[in-house]
């Protein structure tokens, strides 16, 4: 114990003020998540929008998330052997997970012969990380046992939601350049993005998400006042989500008004809050010109603005890589050792990397998680649960309409929240079929 503790010392000395301060936020979680499951969850909600990533090299990054989400899983898994629970958590996705991880594995076996080592690395390490995030899942739906626990974690989720927007609306108002450096207008108040997400289409992807949950619950919840105060916090997250100036997360938030109208009845007042929802576009003259600067010119040509031209000779050089290796892909990651840069889609990328066999399992396990989510709205005689059911599959739709333009689903931003929700959305399915069987046995 000398030893070490001489050790810990010693690292404490020379390390960065960060390093120390995430190791101590670490310890703290571990500590908290072995006395008690669900403190350690509401860290994790509020930590994972603003954790810092840290360069080992050229090509390799670590972020504090990676170190906090592993002081958590270790934590749960010691959790659970404390309590003789099994390590594995039986869930309707397990395989669909399980699969994709194989083809993931299997898809690096060409990048590791045809690219060098770091490249075999960097795959590696990406596909470990984006499952390191879907851990969250299981812990979720280990953890949550009633309904009350869904409730409390979801309006964990919207306070955390509202400090993001908040922390937005703040860089708005105090002006200055965007984050990334890019001038998208040229005559408009120019705006910053939330600096941790590193890209206003993550951003704009996050708020899709949480705008469409939102939207599912003022359709549902019967209080009048709580639709107000919903309604008013939904105008208030779409003018966030107009100004990322994000137009894949126009396009998302679309899709997602266009699933809640297909999903519920109510088309006037789904009218009414989709025209407060979409408001900010025709509100403010820089969103609006951001929306028509895609199609600069129609006569005599049609002329695409400089970013989609490059995305579609993106893709097009995506679908050269994908015919010659059509099965198995390149390698996990790998597109970007070819093209030099993202694919700038999800399915092209996910398409390209894993090929046909890796992106069918991808396709399965959306389908599998729509048809979980479509269950809990038709079996639940709860309106919250019903709301985040049918908030859910609209912010799931949502992200995957952004996926066309962008991999969101590769950003770390996203994956966080949308494991911790489809968690939720699982642990209610689980909760029901509990109730429902506890009702058929007879009493002795």
């Amino acid at each position: 114990m000398i030893i070490f503790m001489v050790y810990i010392g010693q690292m404490v000395a020379t390390a960065s003020p960060k390093l120390v301060l995430v190791l101590i936020g670490g310890l703290v979680l571990s500590m908290l998540t072995i006395m008690n499951l669900e403190w350690g969850l509401y860290i994790l909600i509020f930590v994972i929008p603003f954790t810092m990533q840290v360069h080992l090299g050229k090509t390799i990054e670590a972020g504090t998330d990676d170190l906090l989400l592993l002081f958590l899983i270790f934590s749960w898994l010691a959790n659970r052997a404390r309590a003789k629970e099994d390590i594995f958590v039986s869930t309707p996705l397990n395989w669909p997970f399980f699969l994709f991880f194989v083809s993931g594995i299997v898809s690096l076996i060409p990048l590791s012969l045809k690219f060098s080592q770091i490249g075999f690395l960097v795959g590696s390490l990406h596909l470990l990380k984006f499952f390191e995030y879907v851990f969250i899942y299981f812990i979720v739906v280990s953890c949550v046992k009633e309904f009350s626990q869904v409730k409390k974690f979801t309006v964990a989720f919207f306070i955390n939601v509202g400090i993001v927007t908040s922390v937005q609306i703040i860089q708005n108002l105090i002006g200055g350049p965007l984050q990334l450096g890019i001038t998208y207008l040229k005559h408009n108040i120019v705006r910053y993005a939330v600096g941790t997400f590193e890209s206003n289409a993550i951003l704009g992807a996050f708020h899709c998400f949480a705008l469409s949950i939102l939207a599912g619950f003022i359709l549902t919840i019967r209080s009048p006042k709580i639709k107000v105060i919903l309604t008013i916090c939904s105008i208030v997250i779409s003018f966030t989500l107009f100004n990322t100036f994000s137009r894949s997360a126009y396009v998302g938030i679309v899709g997602g008004l266009f699933i809640l109208a297909a999903l519920k009845e109510k088309r006037l007042f789904l009218l009414l809050l989709a025209l407060l929802i979409m408001s900010p576009m025709f509100m403010q003259a820089p969103v609006l010109e951001r929306v028509t600067l895609t199609v600069q010119r129609l006569k005599p040509t049609v002329e695409l603005d400089p970013s989609a031209e490059i995305r579609i000779h993106l893709w097009r050089k995506t679908f050269e890589i994908f015919m010659r290796n059509p099965i198995f892909g390149v390698g996990y990651w790998g597109v970007r050792y070819i093209l030099g840069t993202e694919a700038h889609s999800q399915y092209w990328a996910y398409l390209t990397e894993m090929g046909i066999v890796g992106f069918s399992i991808f396709l399965w396990l959306m389908a599998r998680i729509f048809k979980i989510a479509l269950w809990v709205k038709k079996n639940t005689h709860d309106n919250f649960m019903e709301g985040l059911s049918v908030g859910y599959i609209a912010g799931l739709f949502a992200v995957l309409m952004t996926c066309f333009f962008s991999e969101s689903l590769e950003a770390f931003r996203i994956l966080g929240p949308l494991w911790f929700m489809t968690g939720l959305v699982v642990s209610v399915r689980n909760i029901t079929l509990n109730q429902a069987t506890q009702a058929q046995t007879p009493k002795s």
